[in-house]
């Protein structure tokens, strides 16, 4: 009976020419040359001929080129839910009653915490050697959600610690209740915060051994993220 098929891949393999460059792994002629193979197929992709065959390009690029387009086009919407996010929380830390215990102006503090720990992450990721991926660009909503979680528990153990201080004390007087009223809530606080992101942390140490590669360098980036994040939390955010 005569050999017959309902599809057929052909497989291009290219020798490879990877070097490190700045941090990122490059393969220039490589990537010159699945430039050129994708401009070329992409003309008659899903085309059918007279012979009824259809045509489907596939690259090694081509998964990053998914994500970059399916991120690129849910750009506004990740905006706005960062924007949302940080009007919740300051919604939640303001005191319309009472605007002396007002502390809206700390998701300032806040949006900066994870600022800064997403940027300390990429660059202590980088300098242990693990690559940026398209999983990374994640990462700033995976430590949006517990910096605001920290947050949420110092400041409501602030709320409920109360440091007297006598009436027509001095400024230093004020600042020793002051500080005593802020150690007090991180002794609160800190058994609830540094559990939370211990177990974050030991999760994403764990999860580098995995054998896909993006995931492994994923997990680097958000083990980084959290320690930066406690940190930040513990120090900056409290201050303020």
């Amino acid at each position: 009976a005569p050999a017959s098929a309902s599809a057929l891949m052909i497989s291009y393999v290219n020798q490879a020419h990877r070097k490190n460059v700045d941090g990122s792994w490059v393969d220039e002629p490589n990537e010159l040359w699945e430039d050129k193979f994708l401009d070329i197929a992409g003309e008659y992709e899903g085309k059918g001929g007279k012979d009824g065959i259809r045509l489907y390009k596939f690259a090694t690029r081509s998964w990053s080129d998914e994500f970059g387009e399916e991120i690129g086009a849910d750009i506004t919407l990740i905006i706005f839910a960062q924007y949302l996010v940080m009007a919740y929380v300051a919604l939640s830390f303001a005191n319309f009653r009472d605007r002396a215990k007002s502390h809206a102006m700390l998701t300032i503090p806040v949006a900066l915490c994870v600022g800064l720990s997403v940027a300390a992450s990429y660059g202590l990721a980088a300098l242990l050697g693990f690559m940026q991926t398209p999983l990374t660009s994640v990462l700033p909503f995976v430590l949006l959600g517990l910096g605001v979680d920290d947050s949420f528990v110092i400041l409501g153990c602030f709320e409920q610690t109360a440091v007297a201080c006598r009436p027509g004390a001095s400024d230093d007087e004020r600042a020793r209740a002051a500080a005593e009223r802020v150690s007090h809530a991180l002794g609160k606080a800190a058994v609830s915060i540094t559990v939370t992101s211990l177990t974050d942390f030991v999760a994403f140490a764990i999860s580098i051994s995995t054998a896909l590669p993006a995931l492994s360098h994923f997990c680097a980036f958000g083990m980084c993220g959290i320690l930066m994040l406690y940190l930040l939390q513990c120090t900056f955010f409290a201050a303020c």
